[in-house]
């Protein structure tokens, strides 16, 4: 199933269903907000209706953001969020951006849809100022994954089925992602896991990591 298909046909109660499964955006603000000034410039890469960024916008910075799905664009528009809003692709390298232009690189509730990330990793490094913060969220893989779908150690990412989006998601190893980070000269400021959302029917818990690294060079 087509991740943006899914995005498009859902668009008009993405917000509603986000709060119904307690999807907290404000997360992403709370711990980058000792790196943010009024007037820095932020890429939020997949910003969907923008609920990672409105916080950030009331902060006073200025956000530019695409997506795959030009409804959820159409929603993040309508909240005036940013007028600097284009339709395109995480995965479609490069970004539509010059060099260095942003103070900060947020990627929010995202990732999972991806097994490699090195690309996209690589594209957020290039479009930040130093020392720029990239901060993002994803499922990490655990131990206990490990066991249920017998993946063997080392294994950077698995793919798995999701039940709040209906699609297959991936997770992935925090030493996959450590060496990303290392391997682009990006250093971890911070890290922290958290519950992203809980199935109000079911009760079940997803739970997320979020990161914030930074480029100095």
């Amino acid at each position: 199933m087509d991740v943006i298909k899914v995005h498009e046909d859902e668009a008009n109660q993405y917000d509603q269903q986000a709060a119904a499964w307690g999807w907290n955006p404000e997360v992403f603000f709370g711990l980058m907000w000792e790196y943010v000034r009024k007037g820095d410039r932020l890429l939020d890469a997949g910003i969907g209706t923008g609920l990672c960024s409105e916080p950030f916008r009331k902060a006073g910075v200025g956000i530019t953001g695409f997506d795959g799905s030009e409804k959820m664009l159409g929603l993040c528009r309508d909240k005036q969020i940013s007028d600097d809003l284009v339709v395109h692709r995480i995965e479609d390298v490069p970004w539509p951006y010059q060099d260095a232009c942003f103070e900060h690189v947020i990627m929010g509730g995202v990732l999972h849809f991806f097994g490699s990330l090195r690309a996209i990793f690589k594209q957020a490094r290039r479009v930040l100022v130093g020392p720029g913060a990239f901060a993002f969220n994803l499922s990490l893989l655990t131990t206990s994954d490990q066991n249920r779908h017998g993946v063997a150690d080392g294994t950077p990412y698995v793919k798995v089925p999701d039940e709040a989006s209906g699609v297959s998601i991936y997770k992935h190893s925090e030493a996959y992602i450590l060496s990303l980070l290392g391997a682009l000269g990006m250093t971890l400021e911070k890290r922290l896991s958290f519950l992203a959302s809980c199935n109000p029917q079911t009760f079940e818990e997803h739970h997320s990591t979020l990161f914030v690294a930074r480029k100095y060079t």
